[in-house]
């Protein structure tokens, strides 16, 4: 028989059982009422449906652009934070590094996973894969300016004192926008898979 008659049918059935008619009889309207309220939760009982499946769409260019944004702020702020927390406990300087980078990769990578699961109808586990390597490529990026601009700008308290400063935020700046753009061609290149 043709699918679309048997549903049809079972629809007719589903209807007539629900729309009996009202008998009269020696019954109070109290117990008829629980009489019908009985009828129809066997009837609701009787009817197994799943529900249809969401469709999956595919993350925007904008919700990989704000995770990416998201990521590249709270990387950056783990990264100087950790930085000045180890200069401030007077560890030496690879430990301080050490710190900052863990701090910029957890707080990065859950930020961008937040947006994700937030922005978009991303599986949990894609939102905590996907921005994974995108977080390390803004790491890299903002740690290599910053050595770069500390070498090319002569980082001492007597240069901050002579105003080099502006200077070695402007180059860690533009390591900043090029880890954002390539982290948000990976980021979108590992939400399309």
């Amino acid at each position: 028989m043709d699918p679309d008659m048997v549903r049809q049918q079972e629809e007719a059935e589903a209807a007539s059982r629900v729309r009996r008619p009202v008998m009269p009889s020696a019954q109070s309207p109290a117990a008829a009422l629980r009489e019908d309220l009985l009828a129809l939760r066997v009837d609701f009982e009787e009817d197994n449906f799943e529900p249809a499946p969401l469709p999956v769409t595919r993350a925007g260019l904008g919700v990989v652009l704000r995770a990416t944004f998201f990521c590249l702020m709270l990387t950056g702020s783990g990264l100087v934070g950790g930085i000045m927390l180890g200069v401030k406990l007077g560890l030496v300087a690879w430990q301080s590094l050490a710190i900052g980078s863990i701090a910029g990769l957890l707080l990065g990578w859950q930020a961008a996973a937040a947006s994700l699961r937030g922005g978009s109808r991303v599986t949990f586990g894609q939102a905590f894969r996907a921005p994974l390597l995108p977080t390390l490529i803004i790491l890299v990026a903002l740690i290599a300016s910053m050595a770069v601009a500390a070498l090319f700008t002569d980082i001492s308290p007597t240069a901050i004192a002579q105003g080099v400063l502006p200077s070695y935020w402007l180059i860690v700046a533009a390591g900043a926008v090029a880890g954002f753009i390539l982290a948000a061609i990976r980021l979108r290149k590992a939400l399309q898979t």
